[in-house]
């Protein structure tokens, strides 16, 4: 399990009796699409945004209650990813974004 300091994601404050809503960082190619397949989570997506010029995007989608241990570990595993691709860049632009909603 990652730290919980280092994360990529957000829970949001969406009330619904079945699912959970989060708000997760990924490339502007999706990388997360692909760990969602592979690990057979239903994802989905209700917005997504990127700024011009920036390489990642923010995500927010919803995925079921009963899933939620299941996104955290995807969202491990594009942590991993990302750091392969990335370096430590997405994880300084994940930091940076949290700071700034928190």
């Amino acid at each position: 399990m990652m730290s919980e300091n280092r994360k990529n994601y957000l829970e949001l404050k969406i009330f619904s009796i079945i699912n959970t809503s989060y708000m997760y960082f990924d490339r502007a190619e999706y990388v997360a699409d692909k760990i969602f397949i592979d690990e057979k989570l239903k994802v989905e997506l209700l917005k997504d945004a990127a700024k011009s010029g920036e390489d990642y995007v923010i995500c927010m989608v919803k995925v079921r209650k009963k899933d939620r241990q299941k996104f955290v570990d995807c969202m491990d595993e594009l942590r991993r990813k990302m750091l392969l691709l990335e370096g430590e860049s997405y994880n300084a632009f994940c930091e940076r974004m949290i700071e700034k909603m928190a």
